[in-house]
């Protein structure tokens, strides 16, 4: 990724966040349905915004 490399160049701290709602298909026995993946996003997208929160908090302590 170029990314990774100017972040490098100019020394810069990064991270990355992700949410996965559909696991890997060698990871369940039987497909996943649509209704599962939207409530696996709901629940991702509270815990991105906890996990948020919590870093927006610590930086201004």
């Amino acid at each position: 990724m170029p990314q990774v490399a100017l972040v490098r160049e100019f020394e810069i701290i990064y991270a990355r966040l992700a949410l996965m709602v559909d696991p890997s298909p060698d990871l369940v026995e039987r497909d996943i349905t649509m209704a599962e993946i939207k409530a696996a996003l709901v629940s991702g997208i509270k815990r991105v915004k906890r996990v948020l929160r919590a870093l927006l908090e610590a930086g201004e302590s």
